[in-house]
């Protein structure tokens, strides 16, 4: 993992915006949804690499068959 700090508030800035967008449709949607992609990866610390590396193993886990997640009681 990167040893850059984090930004907390340059993070929990960035993400409210980022989780507030809705999903991209146009291709002016996708550039601005890439460029607050990468201002979030600058302020956890990341590299982009990282950033995939941590995507994708959430992804997988997100996607387990429901045998395997957890049943509410």
């Amino acid at each position: 993992m990167s040893s850059r700090p984090i930004d907390h508030d340059r993070l929990t800035e960035v993400s409210a915006r980022y989780f507030a967008a809705r999903p991209p449709r146009t291709a002016a949607e996708r550039v601005e949804h890439q460029r607050l992609e990468v201002e979030m990866i600058e302020a956890m610390g990341l590299t982009r690499d990282e950033f995939d590396r941590m995507t994708a193993v959430y992804r997988a886990r997100t996607s387990l068959p429901d045998r395997t997640r957890r049943r509410a009681s």
